[in-house]
């Protein structure tokens, strides 16, 4: 790949080494570039031929932690054709003329937050893809010296190559995920690929000049991205999630929707309809207003969905380019798409998924850059999409349902919902079981979240059925550093839990609570007595400190338990934690595959 912005540098420097800075090295090296390479997890400086490389357990790009003690050989870091490798504490940014940061590097970072020319992975690719950008011009200067501290607004230099390309991102703070293998799986017969925070690095995409980007883009990518910017833009609803890397929730919205600041006149933006008064958000949609001249004029066409159409209307494009459109849920998309949600296998959260990513389908079809691809209209009917998708499965740790076979035959229903890290994520997974005996895991490094919309779902949840007469009980059973927290909301909020510590712990517990209840119903029946209130823990048991024994056999009897009766069909064992994992695991992977692995084991 020849291009005149990469023969600008001799050396880069390369703040995080992870997985998403590691291709860009190799990369940069394959081309003569050599870099300079800082993370927090590194403790000594050296120097690498090309190829060569510092690995280290706990190099993360994701974690923005701060090592401690670091010793620097300042004589390791050389000026040659050579990388270096150094603690974060060795960067200077006097002597670093471009930086490309890992997105996880929180913009506070004792050492990093000095950096003068930061560019994120985004906007490096853009740069390469940019052929018409001359040697002379590094826009990463070019924001930095923005003294407003404003985004510089889209370029509007020719861009041969990045015209030719649809690209779509996809953000919000759950789903994002599945709604980017959702809209990649329908497109990929025309050359789909993913990117961004799952899939094929973005360097590799540019390289192998993929024919459809399809990118799960994080905040914190978007937060140092400045040039890049696709045709369509599909954001999912936003809650509070990563508020201290960002400042507060203010600035959690405001880098989910900074892009729109670039997007031009043929583009689409699906936004959900709380964020219409955003400031950004009008600044998006008044542009299309005033651009008379444009594609952003208004349509001649009368349309409901209109911007100037009655209030309460939830969805507005209504111009024949560079569309906002706002949907509040589900309902919204199906009356845009016209399509039925019968016609979709999937129920929430997935089904809102599934509809963004046909969103995503309709909107990328309408460019330029896609029609040069000759798809065949019949393809992107709205029906023919609607059966391709239904093929498609979901992956692993999102409301995942799998299945536990005891000794007598019975199929006991446990979901893990590991990738169920804020909130509102948990909040749909209770939902999704709220007619069942719910047995619910949380807990972990909650960010700083404000967790207590969880408890006053269980306990109206909990108060519901009591006033129907249907006693199956909610109990829930806590995990990781906020245990301490959720326990005090629990008391508060009158919701039966206990302290578990640890997953295998607490997933033993939920198996000798739901024998207790077993064992209960059979003395009563034994003794033709009258069926059960609703079995609920007390408050009172802390598995953690209880006798191991006692748990593992799953001979917790009706002293540790309140009696109730518990039926295969009613149970579910959900772990939601509504938490990070990395107090306790090394990603939300290993804590659902630990979890899918206690909760299958037999009890001894």
């Amino acid at each position: 790949m020849d291009s005149r912005f990469l023969k600008a540098f001799s050396r880069i420097s390369i703040l995080g080494y992870g997985v998403t800075t590691k291709p860009i090295v190799a990369f940069l090296n394959a081309h003569g570039v050599a870099c300079d390479i800082y993370d927090d997890a590194f403790v000594e400086a050296k120097s690498a031929e090309f190829g060569a490389g510092m690995e280290s357990k706990n190099a993360s790009a994701d974690s923005g932690a701060e090592s401690k003690n670091a010793k620097v050989d300042s004589g390791a870091l050389d000026s040659s054709t050579r990388n270096t490798f150094a603690p974060s504490s060795a960067f200077d940014a006097n002597h670093s003329k471009l930086e490309i940061i890992s997105p996880g590097i929180p913009p506070a970072h004792k050492y990093f937050s000095k950096a003068k020319h930061i560019i994120s992975e985004y906007d490096f690719v853009w740069n390469l893809l940019d052929e018409s950008l001359s040697s002379a011009q590094n826009p990463a200067h070019a924001k930095i010296t923005n003294s407003a501290g404003n985004a510089n607004a889209a370029d509007s230099s020719a861009e041969s190559i990045l015209s030719t390309i649809p690209m779509i991102w996809i953000s919000g703070t759950n789903g994002k995920t599945t709604t980017t293998q959702m809209l990649t799986f329908l497109l990929e017969r025309f050359g789909a690929q993913a990117g961004g925070n799952i899939g094929t690095p973005l360097i590799h995409l540019a390289q192998n000049r993929a024919k459809i980007w399809v990118l799960e883009t994080s905040s914190f990518a978007m937060h140092y991205t400045h040039r890049a910017r696709p045709q369509v833009y599909l954001l999912l609803p936003l809650s509070p999630d990563h508020i201290s890397w960002h400042g507060g929730f203010d600035g959690y919205v405001r880098d989910k929707l900074s892009v729109l600041a670039r997007m031009d006149s043929d583009s689409f933006a699906l936004l959900p309809h709380d964020l219409r008064e955003h400031p950004l958000v009008r600044a998006y949609v008044e542009s299309s207003k005033s651009d008379k001249s444009s594609a952003r004029a208004e349509s001649s066409t009368p349309s409901k969905y209109a911007e100037s159409a009655a209030p309460g209307k939830s969805i507005a494009p209504g111009k024949s380019g560079g569309k906002a459109i706002f949907y509040k849920d589900s309902g919204d998309l199906c009356e845009f798409l016209g399509v039925e949600k019968s016609a979709l296998k999937f129920g929430e959260p997935f089904l809102l998924d599934a509809l963004v990513a046909l969103c995503g389908v309709r909107f990328i079809a309408q460019t330029a850059a896609f029609a040069r691809l000759g798809a065949p209209a019949s393809a992107l009917e709205p029906s023919a999409l609607c059966a391709h998708l239904n093929s498609f499965t979901i992956g692993a740790h999102r409301i995942e349902e799998f299945f536990e076979l005891d000794a007598l035959g019975r199929k006991w229903l446990w979901v893990d919902d590991s990738k169920g890290t804020n909130v509102d994520a948990t909040l749909q997974a209770i939902k999704r079981y709220k007619d069942r005996a719910l047995f619910l895991i949380l807990g972990g490094d909650d960010k700083g979240a404000d967790c207590e919309e969880i408890f006053l779902l269980l306990a109206h949840i909990a108060k519901s059925a009591e006033s129907k007469g249907v006693h199956k009980g909610v109990q829930i059973f806590t995990i990781g550093s906020n245990e301490e927290k959720l326990l005090k909301l629990a008391k508060k909020h009158g919701i039966k839990a206990s302290a578990c510590q640890t997953l295998k712990v607490a997933v033993n517990a939920i198996k000798s609570a739901r024998g207790a209840l077993e064992k209960a119903e059979s003395k009563a029946k034994s003794k033709k007595a009258d069926s059960l209130d609703s079995g609920v823990l007390d408050s009172s048991v802390d598995f953690a400190k209880a006798d191991s024994a006692k748990i593992d056999s799953g001979s917790l009897d009706s002293s540790d338990l309140a009696s109730g009766v518990l039926d295969s069909s009613d149970f579910v064992g959900l772990l939601s934690p509504a938490a990070a994992s990395l107090d306790q695991f090394s990603s939300y992977k290993e804590r659902g595959d630990l979890f899918k692995k206690y909760a299958t084991q037999t009890q001894r």
